[in-house]
């Protein structure tokens, strides 16, 4: 069973280090499935690169790598990290760590248990989650604008922390279209439903540690966007 980890990575140069270290003693940790790293960097201008370039030189190839990818989003990074290689299970996680290492081995059992993917969920009963409160509001908002549009009875659409089967990846994450920063999630995981694929959640921990400044406004009118050219598409057969 081969598992590939991508992390995408846009001028992480104060955590990259740290991220890649922990990531990897963890993995070294886990038996029973073959994985590799992959750092999905897109368009960093700070020393992310370099940093990488050293952690390469530090790694062995068959266990750790990064790739420069000319997207400019982290969507676009991980879709066309996940196309770069083949294995049988694809997962992707924050450069920031915010869900607990811990729950990795879950996403990859229950692909293996026969779902076509397995997505960290912040909003279940037994989720341990620390965030602030416009975040909170952002995220209870978009997902019930998204249950409206097309029915998905998914909790949490945005955590940063999924895994797909190979062949979700080929039928599903191949045919994404709006790749506008982290969209994608919502994006394949509607596709997902609408063909009736097998979609499971698993409650994580999960720390807002990272003090992010975004435009509120912003962010909603972006999302709402993106969500009415999906359904569009879906209208319009785009995806067939």
């Amino acid at each position: 069973m081969k598992v590939l980890i991508v992390i995408p990575a846009y001028n992480e140069e104060e955590l990259i280090r740290q991220t890649v270290t922990r990531v990897l003693d963890f993995l070294r940790q886990q038996r029973g499935y073959d994985w590799r790293l992959l750092v999905a960097e897109n368009g960093s201008c700070d020393r992310t690169v370099e940093i990488l370039r050293e952690l390469s030189a530090e790694q062995p190839p068959a266990q750790f790598r990064f790739e420069s990818f000319p997207a400019r989003s982290k969507s676009g990074a991980i879709k066309q990290a996940w196309l770069s290689e083949d294995a049988d299970i694809y997962i992707h996680m924050d450069a920031d760590l915010s869900t607990n290492l811990a729950h990795l081995p879950e996403l990859v059992e229950g692909i293996c248990e026969g779902f076509d993917m397995v997505i960290g969920s912040r909003c279940l009963p037994q989720s341990d989650v620390e965030r602030s409160g416009r975040r909170n509001l952002i995220s209870g908002g978009y997902n019930l604008l998204t249950r409206l549009l097309f029915s998905l009875n998914v909790s949490d659409l945005q955590c940063g922390f999924k895994a797909v089967s190979r062949g979700t990846r080929d039928e599903i994450v191949r045919r994404t279209r709006h790749l506008s920063e982290g969209f994608m999630d919502t994006e394949m995981l509607i596709l997902a439903s609408v063909k009736g694929l097998r979609i499971k959640e698993v409650p994580v921990c999960w720390r807002d540690e990272r003090k992010t400044r975004f435009n509120f406004w912003t962010v909603v009118s972006q999302f709402i966007l993106n969500m009415l050219r999906v359904k569009f598409d879906l209208l319009r057969g785009r995806y067939e």
